[in-house]
């Protein structure tokens, strides 16, 4: 990731650069049109650098890491159940149980999706 943050800042400080220059020039010359040329394809790779930074940090059933992270988010729907139920986490609104049971039941359907592709 920082790789991908590197890049972004790195990107950035040239389309600044790119930005003024072009404001002092100011004119329509070949050499401001390969400019704004340069500007449009820098600030498309910092918006790609961008888009594939905040892949980094998501697991989806694509992927074979799903099991565990589906296995850690039965875990934690499971508490989060069980302590609304008992009482121990008090509940925002009558929904709160019911919500929590639905978010059981999903972590476990894409936890064994998950096993029946990757184990």
């Amino acid at each position: 990731m920082a790789r991908f943050e590197a890049q972004t800042g790195q990107t950035d400080a040239a389309i600044r650069r790119l930005k003024t220059s072009l404001s002092v020039i100011g004119q329509s010359t070949p050499q401001t049109i390969a400019m704004h040329g340069q500007l449009a394809r820098l600030e498309e790779q910092a918006a790609k650098a961008e888009y594939y930074a905040k892949l980094t940090e998501k697991i989806d059933l694509s992927m074979p890491e799903s099991i565990e992270f589906y296995e850690f988010k039965v875990e934690e729907a499971k508490a989060k159940h069980e302590g609304i139920k008992n009482g121990s986490i008090p509940r925002q609104h009558s929904f709160d149980l019911p919500y929590a049971n639905k978010a059981v039941k999903e972590a476990e359907k894409n936890l064994t999706l998950a096993k029946r592709l990757w184990a």
